[in-house]
């Protein structure tokens, strides 16, 4: 499993993957225990939820995080704001406090324009092609990261989500859900703001999954692998999720209104509506799981774990079917009638299920017979040609 590193310091997760996660669900708890300082009963109470306010923003700093730093900051003001709080001294005590602890920890240093900032705004505009391009079923669960990497970002940059969990479910799922999301979203922060602590609990969340992907559906809807991560972290991205949702339910409770309803929705539909002006012709569609080009010829592509998309592309010059996720693993070849088909690798295996097709072959495993239909046969340079006298090209 891959560290999260600054400086050669370990970003700490505390049992999550990815260190921002951790530091959502930190800032998500500040609100209450402020709440709990300012009008807690008792003095024990009043100075529990000072001592875990500290740690959890000592918890915070030993992310390394800049987005929940950033989200504190905001929560901070905003308590101060709604509560009325304008005690100066107090207010100027505690940034200064926090300014001097970010310095010594090093964090203040992460503030600076590196290639972890830079490369958002491009996935997050690849995004909203990937939702234009495909508005009505989206590109399906956890396959916007892999798609983006291949069509539409540099070489060099790849990701797995969209580093932002409202874009990722607007991209994967489809603009109809999308808009239900925005919609609840925006209905929650207009009609509970009297509930002071959770609204801004809530905010946080929401502005957190701005800029990571803090509710991960690979992740969370992956009930056998764990998305190929920890227990533990699978259960605190349930935990984490669980606890938006239940915010947002509570911000949402009370007499119905309709008009914060239908400005909710207005604005909510606008922004699906944006969505449409960032689609570009290098966008794929994908159609139940398959990416579809249009071109003179439309050969089936399958590939194994050795290949991905990226390198499968440079082979592809026309239109062609290709699915979004290796091949390898399945018992049989998808349905249809083709007249060429590209097997890569393992996938060679189903060249018995095109008797009909002209066959293509891309570095298939050593002393694979090849059958009578064979087109051609791609092999490394370096690999021994065992071509049985069919045409063979190196790559």
């Amino acid at each position: 499993m891959m560290e999260f590193t600054y400086e050669g310091i370990v970003r700490q997760g505390f049992g999550f993957y990815n260190p921002n996660h951790a530091a959502a669900l930190f800032c998500a708890l500040q609100p209450f225990l402020w709440e709990a300082i300012l009008r807690g009963k008792s003095r024990s109470v009043r100075i529990a939820a000072v001592a875990l306010s500290l740690l959890l923003f000592a918890g915070l700093v030993l992310t390394f995080s800049r987005t929940g730093i950033l989200v504190l900051a905001l929560e901070g003001a905003l308590f101060c704001v709604l509560h009325r709080i304008w005690n100066w001294k107090w207010i100027a005590g505690i940034a200064v406090s926090a300014a001097v602890v970010l310095t010594l920890s090093g964090l203040a240093g992460r503030f600076q324009w590196d290639g972890a900032a830079s490369n958002r705004p491009m996935i997050w505009r690849a995004g909203l092609s990937l939702a234009a391009a495909n508005p009505v079923c989206g590109v399906g669960l956890g396959n916007s990261g892999a798609l983006a990497s291949a069509f539409l970002l540099p070489e060099g940059v790849v990701c797995r989500t969209l580093v932002n969990s409202h874009l990722t479910l607007l991209a994967e799922f489809g603009l109809l859900t999308g808009f239900f999301w925005m919609m609840w979203i925006g209905y929650a922060l207009l009609n509970g703001i009297r509930k002071k602590a959770a609204w801004i609990a809530f905010l946080g969340l929401t502005l957190s999954a701005c800029s990571a992907s803090i509710f991960d559906g690979g992740v969370l809807f992956d009930f056998r692998d764990f998305g190929h991560l920890s227990a533990l972290n699978f259960g605190l991205s349930w935990a984490l999720l669980l606890l938006y949702i239940g915010l947002g339910v509570w911000l949402c409770s009370g007499r119905f209104r309709w008009k914060t309803a239908g400005i909710a929705g207005g604005v909510s539909l606008v922004l699906c509506l944006c969505v449409f002006g960032f689609r570009n012709e290098r966008t794929p569609t994908v159609e139940k799981g398959f990416v579809v080009r249009s071109g003179h010829s439309m050969p089936l592509a399958l590939y194994d774990d050795a290949w991905n998309l990226k390198t499968i592309l440079p082979f592809l010059k026309d239109g062609y079917r290709l699915p979004v996720r290796s091949w390898q693993n399945r018992k049989s070849a998808p349905p249809g009638a083709y007249q060429t088909v590209w097997l890569f690798g393992e996938c060679a295996h189903f060249a018995a299920q095109f008797p009909d097709a002209e066959l293509i072959f891309v570095s298939p495993p050593e002393n694979f017979p090849l059958p009578k239909n064979t087109l051609k046969v791609f092999l490394k340079r370096f690999r021994e040609s065992h071509s049985q006298g069919k045409e063979v090209e190196y790559y």
